[in-house]
């Protein structure tokens, strides 16, 4: 989606963004225990939990829509999921036309919901790191700068680590001794 990030306009959009970055993902850790406990603790009364959508998908994609700065709203941040699921899935060219089209309805859904989080921002600028690159804006790092690393981050900010956590469980799953080990570990 970032068309114009080649260099030599790289390492200028990075010079910007990563202290922006690191400052926005400094309390990271408490942003996962705060969307990880609930969710454990419910599966700890009832005894199981679905470790996908249960806690694979909600868990990383909470952590980055608050890093963000997007609104705590279920209906919001549940929404922002379905787009990227329909998203991700019109990418594979042997999909249907019906789910190609579907996910590219949802990618417009997604820029215009971005647009109205930046036109915001611009005004009055909020906690997280939309936020952040807002006030960052000037003849260098442009408002499309800010929309296109949004647009990125929603895409591809979380789903890496919801593979990785189901992906992990699996291997422990598939390997008794290595489940063992690790739960014996108590550091």
């Amino acid at each position: 989606a970032w068309g114009g990030s080649d260099p030599p306009r790289h390492p200028k959009l990075r010079a910007v963004l990563e202290p922006l970055f690191a400052a926005a993902i400094a309390n990271a850790p408490d942003l996962v225990a705060k969307a990880a406990e609930p969710i454990l603790d419910k599966a700890s009364q009832t005894g199981r939990m679905e470790l996908v959508y249960d806690y694979a998908l909600p868990v990383p994609s909470n952590v980055l829509f608050s890093i963000l700065g997007i609104p705590d709203d279920p209906m919001v941040r549940g929404g922002l999921v379905r787009w990227v699921t329909a998203i991700v899935a019109a990418h594979d060219l042997q999909q249907s036309p019906r789910v190609q089209e579907a996910g590219v309805t949802c990618s417009m859904a997604l820029d215009t919901y971005i647009d109205g989080l930046i036109h915001q921002n611009m005004e009055q600028p909020q906690p997280g790191l939309i936020g952040a690159m807002c006030k960052a804006v000037d003849d260098e790092f442009t408002a499309d700068d800010v929309q296109a690393c949004c647009a990125d981050f929603v895409v591809a900010g979380y789903l890496s680590t919801t593979f990785l956590i189901c992906t992990g469980i699996r291997n422990l799953l598939a390997n008794p001794k290595q489940l063992r080990a690790l739960s014996d570990d108590h550091d």
